[in-house]
């Protein structure tokens, strides 16, 4: 299909036409695929126009991978602002946008380009990676980077490439997923080699100075330390059990019990109070001081499960755990347990508590019978979602019109997380999530839309 009437160009302008063409041919298919003749077509005009351009096919492809590996290099731009692990994660989601666009041009070139290669589109290839080493090292403060670091960096560089590839043919797990994992996979190689060497801990103490509670870098230690937690929970925690989970030499140990009447309602409110100043100050759209009052925790505790996470004599962290959710999730059948109320000391609390108080409340769900964690956040709190889908969960809807305190609406997305595998019942199989009703503007009630 050609582009429509054919009108006259500059020599500039024609170049820059056809090399966007081939650019865009090359992105759905190989090279080796694409001929002069569907270049031709798809520009409008005749195949010895486009060798008035360019000599041959080899020389426009070299061309249209310049356009592409100045795209791909500008893709690891990023602002020296933030937590570094916030930084390579915005980084890797560009990196996979370029992958996406570009699809089968991208594995040809990382497999070597077409079969007329030459070592002038090897040369561009090397320029996107020394591109991107050039960046990282950048970001990591490093003016000379020791021998180890190179490794590491471009250690990293190189298994980007490869889980890209491998994304690409099938996209059999979740690129979401990818992305947060290479953030992951940089800091482990950073760590292990700064066991190693003292250069590259200096490096590491860095990346960790500024690094936020509920960052990257201590989601994985979360995630790493969750791996107790899973082995102490494994017999299910009843309403007398504890689970235990080994922190950092300074924290000791901390102790996770189910709240009791005996247990002090102000504690939690201070708890709850804290965490809401801190995301007040970030800018976080989800807490606000004062939400809730004693009257509050009293009831949860006498009427749910609220876990408390201990440290040294003092709590560090809790949440709520509840048995249904009507007003986000509308009525549903016995088959999940809903999370609410995370909360950390963030003075106190070492890095991952959230995410292992998550993986306890997983497990008991599972202890429970049950066989998803559901629980949601502020529909205007994408950083939030993020840090959950980053755990595993999964969107599933919307609730809009969430009733809370005084009447308020507000609008909340749904996330749940398959936490034990046994069959579920024939009816409840049938219907694991069933979409809330949610209420129109026209007073109506109807459903929302899984999986938006």
């Amino acid at each position: 299909m050609t582009t429509g009437a054919r009108r006259r160009m500059g020599v500039e302008e024609r170049r820059e036409q056809l090399i966007a063409v081939a650019l865009g041919l090359f992105s759905h298919r190989s090279p080796d695929d694409v001929s002069i003749d569907e270049i031709a077509e798809a520009a409008g005009i005749s195949r010895p126009l486009v060798y008035h351009y360019f000599p041959g096919k080899q020389q426009l492809y070299e061309a249209a991978l310049r356009r592409a590996a100045d795209e791909l290099t500008a893709r690891f731009v990023e602002p020296h602002e933030g937590p570094l692990g916030a930084r390579l994660l915005r980084v890797m989601q560009r990196f996979f946008d370029f992958v996406d666009e570009h699809g089968p041009g991208f594995s040809a070139l990382m497999r070597g380009g077409p079969a007329i290669g030459s070592t002038r589109t090897s040369a561009l290839i090397d320029g996107v990676r020394q591109a991107a080493f050039t960046q990282i090292v950048a970001h990591l403060d490093v003016q000379e980077p020791s021998p180890r670091l190179e490794l590491v960096v471009r250690s990293w560089i190189s298994l980007a490439e490869t889980t890209a590839l491998l994304w690409l043919d099938g996209q059999r797990l979740p690129r979401a997923e990818l992305e947060r994992q290479l953030v992951h996979d940089f800091a482990a190689l950073a760590a292990v080699s700064a066991a190693y060497d003292e250069r590259m801990a200096q490096v590491v103490r860095r990346m960790l100075a500024d690094e936020p509670a509920d960052g990257m870098f201590a989601d994985l230690v979360g995630r790493l330390l969750s791996f107790r937690s899973r082995r102490d929970a494994a017999g299910g925690p009843g309403p007398t059990g504890t689970a235990r989970l080994r922190q950092n030499p300074a924290m000791d140990e901390i102790t996770y019990r189910l709240a009791g009447a005996a247990d002090d309602p102000a504690v939690l409110v201070g708890l709850h109070d804290a965490a809401a100043r801190w995301m007040v100050a970030h800018g976080i759209d989800q807490w606000k001081p004062g939400g809730k009052d004693e009257e509050h925790f009293r009831l949860r505790i006498a009427q749910g499960e609220v876990w408390l996470a201990e440290a040294a004599g003092r709590v560090v962290g809790g949440f709520e755990l509840w048995w249904e959710d009507e007003p986000a999730w509308g009525p549903q059948p016995p088959v999940a347990g809903y999370v609410h109320r995370l909360m950390v000391d963030r003075s106190c609390a070492p890095a991952g508590t959230g995410r292992a108080m998550l993986v306890l409340a997983e497990r008991r769900i599972a202890a429970s019978g049950r066989v998803w964690s559901r629980l949601d956040c502020m529909a205007s709190n994408p950083r939030l979602r993020t840090y959950y889908e980053g755990a595993g969960y999964a969107v599933v809807g919307e609730q809009p019109f969430k009733e809370g305190a005084g009447g308020s609406r507000y609008g909340v997305t749904l996330l749940e997380k398959r936490v034990a595998q046994e069959e579920l019942p024939p009816r409840a199989r049938a219907s694991a999530f069933r979409p809330p009703a949610r209420v129109s503007r026209g007073g109506r009630r109807r459903r929302c839309g899984a999986g938006r």
